[in-house]
């Protein structure tokens, strides 16, 4: 975005053109529990109070070589939560995408789908 609003023309070609965005709420209880859960018993020991720790570290950044399990995806297909014209969007348009589910979910899955349109 903000190179196509830097260096694009009024006139030029926007690959892609456009886009999708997906999500998809997933259970992943061994994930969660061999990273956040585990911290309960550790060797024995009680290691609760480090659980908020652990949860905010290992849930602030995305785990991007991750490789679901379909019996993990809560849903039957992502809900689509944003569609994006890749001329048009703005910045602020990205940081204010918002979504609501109504169960308890570990983790949710991100994907996007592009379209480039041929002129």
């Amino acid at each position: 975005v903000l190179a196509r609003d830097t260096w694009l023309a009024d006139d030029g070609i926007m690959w892609p053109s456009t886009a999708q965005l997906f999500l998809a709420p997933v259970t992943a209880p061994h994930e969660h529990d061999t990273k956040i859960g585990c911290w309960k018993n550790l060797y024995g020991l009680d290691m609760s109070r480090v659980l908020p720790t652990a949860k905010s570290m290992f849930l602030a950044r995305p785990k991007y070589d991750y490789d679901l399990p379909a019996k993990d995806v809560l849903s039957d297909a992502p809900a689509v939560i944003a569609n994006l014209d890749m001329h048009r969007v703005t910045v602020r348009d990205l940081e204010v995408i918002s979504s609501t589910f109504t169960s308890v979910i570990h983790f949710v899955c991100v994907l996007m789908r592009v379209c480039v349109r041929v002129c």
